[in-house]
């Protein structure tokens, strides 16, 4: 996992990391990971790194859409990245991203790139219908007084 992060947090800060935001594939972030503090710290009944994957892949299965990992922290967990959100590209609903996210407890799901169309992906992107879906209300608190 380590050999991972390393080559992963190379890459990340080549693309210009923390100034840029930066997300990885939900393949990248999530296979091998098993660092349960690496996304939803802040839930109660915290549902398993295993069932943020699973449920975001049969999303972009069904939905034949993409999902993308925000890396908010590289260095806490020390063992893999933070992530307090997963952009979700699709045709569907605000109601079904609700639906379908319900199991993960959700704090924010929002019809944009919310933190801005990250910069490791083409522009193109920047016109496809997109969902932020965050956790950790302590960064949404953060990110809401910026933009007041």
């Amino acid at each position: 996992m380590k050999e991972l992060k390393t080559k992963f947090l190379n890459q990340i800060l080549d693309l210009g990391y923390p100034e840029s935001e930066i997300v990885l594939t939900l393949k990248d972030f999530f296979e091998g990971n098993d660092i349960q503090n690496s996304i939803g710290v802040n839930l109660f009944d915290r549902p398993s790194t295993q069932d943020f994957y699973n449920t975001f892949k049969k999303i972009t299965e069904e939905s034949k859409g993409e999902a993308f990992v925000r890396i908010a922290d590289v260095e806490d967990p020390e063992e893999w990245f933070f992530s307090d959100a997963i952009h979700l590209v699709c045709d569907m609903t605000l109601e079904e991203v609700e639906a379908a996210m319900e199991p993960l407890q959700a704090d924010i799901i929002e019809e944009a790139w919310s933190y801005g169309l990250p910069g490791n992906l083409d522009a193109s992107y920047h016109d496809k219908k997109v969902f932020t879906i965050m956790w950790d209300s302590f960064q949404i608190n953060n990110k809401l007084q910026l933009t007041k």
